[in-house]
């Protein structure tokens, strides 16, 4: 089954924790892969990398000056790529994608 808009809780936000900004790109992604696109710039003068993701209806973004944060923000770019490139039909990567989100939860949940 398809991914209705109720299973996206966030319209337009900018996030400041990694885990939750990561969990809602993965859900943005899996609303609809062939719409979904990132970004992520490096602004010199504040020293701040901002990641946003989008599919035209939704925007989300991560802004840091951490970098620590950059090992994350490659293996997210990583994470999309792989999918993106993935020979997996619809259901079969709504299925991965949607344990992969299920796993991130329990990861946020047991750090909590």
């Amino acid at each position: 089954s398809d991914v209705c808009s109720s299973d996206l809780d966030f319209p337009r936000m900018k996030y400041t924790n990694w885990v939750e900004f990561k969990i809602a790109a993965m859900t943005l992604f899996l609303h609809n892969p062939e719409i979904f696109r990132y970004n992520v710039k490096y602004a010199e003068h504040k020293k701040d990398v901002t990641v946003s993701c989008t599919d035209n209806d939704i925007h989300i973004e991560f802004h840091t000056s951490q970098y620590n944060d950059l090992r994350k923000i490659d293996q997210l770019v990583q994470w999309v790529i792989a999918k993106t490139a993935s020979n997996l039909s619809y259901e079969e990567l709504t299925k991965v994608v949607r344990s992969e989100i299920e796993d991130e939860k329990q990861d946020r949940k047991s750090v909590v």
